[in-house]
């Protein structure tokens, strides 16, 4: 009886510390991120919305009952009066329209986060083609809201925000980080990378409706007036950047790894890229592939851009089945077999100890 009765506690323990454990998954069968943008950290925002150009994400969620979606925002001047519309879409940015849901207070005024959108849940979710777009509300053409983007490939130079204005309409310079820290870098103005296929610049006001944007690329030793480009890339009408980061994607350089490229950019007039004292501010992206599922890239202004995706994530409210189908998923049976283990051994204790 003595026996028993000093290890009940330890049995009775290991009991709880099993639930303890497995709770929290099974629990989530109420509700929990189905699709989710992983990103860190977040790199690039595509600027101020614009209302005639919405930006947008497709994605197929796994689970039923979708019931909100977050979107990575900054806000980049007064939201005071700045409405923000989601419009979740069935099989593409031009599909049959599903829900509508404003932007939920509480969105980040300052500095970056996360904006909710929460509407009512999509009951047969699971499996579909969905599409959301960012739609600017109130009387003006242009919101503070910026989406975060995630461009599909190995980041490179990563230059950070500037510290001026440099002005149009053209801009040469390094792939490089221009930085004043990265200029003291043993590697700086040289790419660790091959297969460069994007370029991320800076922008304070950036429009490709108001005349072509062209980006050119040579190796450093080519003579740009002599030699033609190694890559060149335009802008749509649609990918404006307004207080962001314009992408420009191409044909990946295979052997870009220890090279050293200059880029000349030709954009309108009204044109101000954001720089330091040495030029523009540059990010690399190298690898570029397209969206797997369950994301279908993203779109600007109904255009589907296939390399890259909004930082968001997807809410549902699975069932117990489909929580378990989950975690079998992603740890396999293993885990299964470790939590019947659990329960095995911890039943084995209680019939060995407790008393008789």
């Amino acid at each position: 009886m003595r026996r028993g009765g000093s290890l009940l506690p330890l049995a009775l323990a290991l009991l709880l510390a099993g639930v303890a454990g497995f709770a929290p998954l099974l629990a989530r069968a109420g509700e929990a991120v189905d699709v989710e943008v992983r990103t860190v950290p977040w790199r690039t925002q595509t600027g101020r919305l614009e209302r005639e150009h919405p930006v947008g994400q497709g994605f197929r969620p796994s689970w039923n009952g979708l019931d909100q979606l977050d979107v990575g925002l900054v806000c980049l001047g007064d939201s005071s009066g700045a409405g923000l519309e989601l419009v979740l879409r069935e099989g593409g940015p031009a599909g049959r329209e599903l829900r509508r849901a404003p932007l939920e207070p509480g969105a980040p005024t300052a500095g970056r986060g996360w904006g909710s959108f929460v509407f009512e849940p999509v009951e047969d979710s699971a499996g579909r083609e969905l599409w959301f777009e960012l739609r600017v509300q109130g009387e003006s053409r242009r919101s503070p809201w910026s989406p975060w983007l995630r461009y599909h490939g190995q980041p490179g130079v990563d230059t950070p925000w500037g510290d001026r204005v440099l002005r149009g309409p053209l801009f040469e310079g390094l792939v490089a980080d221009e930085s004043p820290a990265g200029r003291e870098h043993p590697a700086h103005g040289h790419l660790i990378a091959p297969n460069l296929a994007a370029l991320a610049f800076a922008c304070e006001r950036l429009e490709p409706a108001a005349g072509e944007v062209r980006l050119e690329l040579w190796p450093e030793e080519a003579d740009p007036e002599r030699t033609p480009p190694l890559r060149s890339a335009t802008l749509g009408p649609e990918e404006a950047a307004l207080g962001g980061w314009a992408v420009f994607a191409f044909e990946p350089v295979r052997e870009s790894r220890h090279g050293r490229y200059r880029f000349r950019l030709r954009a309108p007039e009204s044109t101000r890229l954001v720089g330091f004292e040495a030029g523009p501010c540059v990010k690399s992206f190298h690898g570029g592939t397209a969206a797997e599922p369950p994301l279908l890239g993203a779109s600007r202004g109904g255009r589907v851009q296939l390399d890259r995706s909004l930082v968001f994530r997807a809410h549902a409210r699975p069932s117990m089945a489909q929580v378990l189908g989950r975690i079998r998923e992603r740890a396999g049976w293993k885990l299964v077999g470790a939590a019947l283990f659990w329960v095995l051994a911890v039943a084995v204790a209680l019939r060995l100890f407790l008393p008789r």
